[in-house]
């Protein structure tokens, strides 16, 4: 009963279909641009929907296909490539050092490894030669005057490995810019594919607030024995990623509202800052103690005043916090 987008992993046949039937079909509904900070190399979305049954159920399966390679996957195709090509060239100087009795047999050899290339990124090309080899004399001592050494014909495969096939290649690349999404969400009137495929990429947003809960910051260095306190620690940290997503969504929220641009470290400006970017603005803020005891705020020129506006927080928590921790 519950309602899920996930992404198809490759393991299952499926994948491999849609994706087949996808590009030999065509007909791809265009998303356009998902990222909210537009950029000339953003990339640019597609997709294209089936239906297919898993262990008895019917899911959607949506086809994605984006303009922009993602890295990992365009260095594992460049290595594949690599290899591809060296194991071609391994084969072909096996094969040159072979002698054969007879041409059919060389071409049969030939052949095989012209098939075995078929559908590559790199072909296989070349021809069957004659050679004279002088063996070895049966009889032992110096040949006779005139007489003519022994020598047999032999066969050889002369083969090379083509240059890379571009059309293929750029298939290869289209292909690995997709990838399928599966949902149980049958609802296509509420959830059409591009609304399905924009759920999936937010999701990222809960991702890294995990990705920052396992920071070392958060706890590196600490260290708890007893169950219940594991628990407790765990509801802690929590808490704290929580108040960092509504630190996140309130900056954002006030650039969106304002049109402003928030100051963030190095120098720069953004209407959509990490929590991270956050944080590191007040790092330049220092708590000054009088003589008489009490705190201010030290004035500097890089003092987050738009953010702490953003955030509708008073620089003065600072202070609170120091003075409760100076009490009793």
């Amino acid at each position: 009963q519950i309602k899920f987008i996930s992404r198809l992993p490759a393991v299952f046949n499926q994948e491999k279909e849609v994706k087949d039937k996808a590009w030999a079909e065509g007909g791809w509904t265009e998303v356009g641009v998902l990222s909210r900070n537009r950029r000339s190399d953003s990339a640019v979305y597609k997709c294209k929907e089936y239906v297919a049954d898993l262990f008895g159920r019917p899911y959607r399966l949506i086809v994605v296909h984006s303009s922009k390679l993602d890295k990992r996957k365009a260095d594992k195709l460049e290595r594949d490539l690599s290899k591809q090509k060296a194991e071609l060239e391994e084969k072909v100087k096996k094969l040159s050092v072979l002698e054969f009795a007879c041409e059919p047999d060389a071409r049969a050899a030939l052949e095989r490894l012209k098939q075995e290339s078929a559908g590559l990124f790199y072909s296989v090309s070349g021809e069957v030669e004659a050679e004279e080899v002088i063996l070895k004399r049966e009889r032992p001592g110096r040949p006779r005057k005139g007489e003519a050494p022994p020598a047999k014909t032999v066969y050889k495969v002369k083969a090379q490995v083509g240059a890379l096939n571009e059309e293929a290649y750029a298939q290869a690349k289209l292909r690995a810019s997709c990838f399928v999404l599966i949902t149980n969400i049958d609802d296509t009137n509420e959830f059409p594919a591009e609304r399905v495929l924009r759920e999936y990429k937010e999701q990222t947003s809960v991702e890294l607030q995990f990705k920052a809960i396992k920071e070392p910051e958060f706890v590196g260095a600490m260290y708890v024995k007893k169950p219940e306190r594991l628990e407790a620690l765990a509801y802690v940290v929590l808490l704290a990623a929580l108040v960092r997503a509504i630190i996140e969504r309130r900056a954002r929220r006030y650039a969106e509202a304002t049109g402003e641009e928030l100051p963030i470290p190095g120098k720069r400006t953004s209407t959509r800052p990490t929590a991270r970017m956050i944080l590191d603005s007040f790092d330049p803020i220092i708590v000054v103690i009088m003589p008489d005891g009490t705190r201010a705020l030290a004035e500097s020129r890089l003092f987050p005043d738009k953010m702490f506006k953003a955030l509708g927080v008073s620089p003065s928590v600072y202070l609170c916090a120091l003075q409760e921790k100076a009490g009793p």
